[in-house]
């Protein structure tokens, strides 16, 4: 099909061919009109040490469990060349410098089997809430089976498998498999989102 972009988002020079944006929205207003968007500077990174919780924490536990999921690559991006666990530990960096340090939210890294022993030992950096979860068998295979075995060539789609299986896992496999782990709630997070201001409260009982 051919997708077309709204007059307003393409002067902001949104492109048709690309599946989807996150775009953030504020309000207008005299005092944040005139101000420029500023990246914070890099928190430092995570010393080790775990806090005894909240009740921020508590509350959440009581009312459901949340959990942060984010999708990552040990080495250089597949498709973008980036060296994606240095981005992984920025994410984790700003995300526990404005929120997790206090609130202490579960994170499950998710992967597809290239995350050795090692590097989830050091990425995780003596966070206790920070486990890693393997993607494998009908949580990440090209559905369905014949389209492995199909003439590519004459697809109009040219995406590889990863971004497919990835699709797939954030459209239907991720329900049922946290589900079963007990959780409720969940909010994505990318192996490069930065998060660049406070959070004052939980963001699974607010």
């Amino acid at each position: 099909w051919d997708r077309t972009v709204h007059p307003i988002l393409a002067q902001l020079g949104l492109d048709p061919s690309i599946c989807c944006y996150e775009i953030g929205l504020h309000r207008e207003t005299a005092e944040c009109a005139a101000q420029e968007a500023v990246i914070p500077s890099a928190p430092a990174e995570f010393n080790g040490t775990a806090s005894q919780g909240s009740s921020a924490e508590r509350m959440h536990a009581e009312r459901g469990r949340g959990v942060f999921v984010i999708l990552a690559q040990n080495g250089n991006h597949s498709s973008y060349g980036r060296d994606s666990v240095a981005l992984l530990r920025r994410t984790l960096r700003y995300f526990y410098h404005y929120y997790n340090k206090r609130e202490r939210d579960d994170v499950r890294i998710c992967h597809s089997g290239d995350f050795d022993a090692q590097t989830q030992e050091a990425v995780a950096a003596g966070r206790r809430e920070i486990r890693f979860l393997h993607l494998k068998g009908d949580n990440w295979k090209v559905y369905p089976e014949w389209l492995a075995l199909s003439n590519r060539s004459a697809w109009r789609s040219t995406e590889s498998d990863g971004y497919r299986m990835m699709i797939r896992w954030y459209a239907v496999r991720i329900w049922p498999t946290l589900h079963d782990m007990g959780y409720k709630w969940v909010c994505r997070l990318d192996d490069d989102s930065l998060l660049l201001s406070e959070i004052p409260f939980n963001l699974f009982s607010f």
